[in-house]
């Protein structure tokens, strides 16, 4: 195995690690998915930080990072929302989110137009606002000191956050969809994330 690889092996090893971390979550045992999660976070920054500081980019890794991560959150989201320890509306936010995310990026690439995108700044905080509620949700079940009234905050926050980063995206889609017939636009890149969309005219 090349060493430039190395971000590709650490993504495929916490798509593998979605397994154990779903059959913890089954079971209930919060203190080992704790463990699985928290590695798993850490490996989702290792191969970001080798990536960017080597330039060990590949195709693989712009699609399966992105997907690793969303499937991290959904099965976390699912489990904690199905045992009652989160709440269903949050799911099916966050779920719908995403879902709006996917089938906008999927009509851009179908728009067969040139766009330079990049995760927007409520993207981010509210990715990592995410991670910290499923981290601070199965740390409240597993240690009693930490005191319920954290999560409760933090569901109120990241539900805020994907409201606001969900309309973000649908202002951005329609601003690309009024401008689309005068701008000449290329595809650079499709995430499996916000975007901020900018038309870049050629000549």
């Amino acid at each position: 195995m090349k060493i430039k690889n190395l971000p590709n092996l650490i993504t495929l090893t916490r798509l593998i690690l979605l397994i154990p971390l779903a059959y913890f979550l089954y079971y209930r045992s919060y203190q080992q998915a704790l463990i699985v999660f928290i590695v798993a976070g850490v490996s989702d920054g290792l191969d970001g930080i080798l990536a960017r500081s080597f330039h060990w980019t590949s195709r693989f890794g712009a699609i399966a990072d992105p997907i690793a991560d969303k499937l991290l959150m959904l099965v976390s989201y699912s489990f904690l929302a199905f045992q009652n320890i989160l709440p269903m509306w949050l799911l099916m936010l966050v779920v719908g989110r995403d879902v709006l995310i996917v089938a906008g990026a999927w009509h851009l690439k179908h728009l067969q137009r040139s766009i330079k995108l990049s995760p927007t700044l409520m993207s981010k905080i509210n990715t990592t606002l995410q991670i910290i509620l499923v981290t601070a949700a199965m740390f409240a079940l597993v240690f009693s000191f930490i005191p319920d009234q954290v999560t409760q905050i933090l569901i109120w926050v990241v539900g805020l956050s994907s409201l606001i980063s969900g309309i973000q995206y649908l202002m951005i889609a329609w601003h690309l969809k009024k401008n689309v017939q005068n701008a000449q636009l290329t595809l650079d890149q499709v995430e499996l994330g916000d975007v901020n969309i900018e038309p870049r005219q050629d000549g």
